[in-house]
């Protein structure tokens, strides 16, 4: 079995078009968290909240060690599951999904977690069409490789909560799974993009100019 994890503010349409090839020959089950996509935002924007719901979408389905698939925050926390469940999963792939976010490897917990509360805050207070300003610039820029696809993913990522999407990259932000990487059992295959400047602009968005230089 295949479990898919999106990334942050993006739902299980995130893997269209890898689903039809995976199902050919693997159960395949896409999970969306709350507060995403369109779904009610309930419960802890937490690792551990996380670990939980999965643990329990295995239990039910009888899942016996699928491979975890993440993209983005999707992939931290695959990767997360793995340093903590190392017995409940066969292997993760993720997807721009790092033990801890691009940026904040230098900074300390406490740096971190300032920086998260901060970008957070900025997210939650914002409104559906506010988010749907800052999907279009990230998408046009870097979200996509595929320019026609930005106002399309755009769309449906600002279907989801604000509040919860500053929840979860306040998360993921001051997250550092880095201490616990030689707890994991399993293979994993971590694919990194090329990364263009244009990222410090977008993923600054949110912050200081001081911080704007950790990107």
């Amino acid at each position: 079995p295949i479990v898919l994890v999106p990334g942050l503010a993006s739902g299980a349409w995130t893997w269209n078009g890898v689903i039809p090839h995976l199902a050919a020959k693997h159960s395949v089950y896409a999970v969306t968290l709350a507060g995403f996509a369109g779904r009610p935002a309930a419960g802890a924007t937490t690792f551990a909240a996380f670990e939980n719901d999965l643990t329990a979408l295995l239990d039910q389905r009888h899942l016996a060690k699928p491979v975890l698939v993440g993209h983005s925050l999707g992939g931290t926390l695959a990767i997360d599951y793995a340093e903590t469940h190392p017995d409940r999963a066969r292997a993760v792939v993720a997807a721009d999904g790092l033990p801890v976010f691009p940026g904040m490897q230098q900074l300390t917990a406490q740096q971190r977690e300032a920086a998260g509360a901060q970008m957070g805050a900025a997210v939650k207070g914002q409104s559906h069409d506010q988010l749907l300003a800052f999907e279009k610039g990230y998408m046009a820029t870097v979200g996509v490789s595929d320019a026609a696809l930005a106002e399309q993913l755009a769309a449906l990522s600002s279907q989801s909560e604000p509040a919860a999407v500053g929840a979860w990259l306040q998360t993921d932000l001051a997250a550092d799974l880095r201490p616990n990487l030689a707890k994991i059992t399993v293979p994993v295959l971590e694919i990194l993009p090329f990364v263009p400047a244009e990222t410090t602009a977008v993923m600054g968005a949110y912050s200081s100019e001081s911080e704007k230089a950790a990107y």
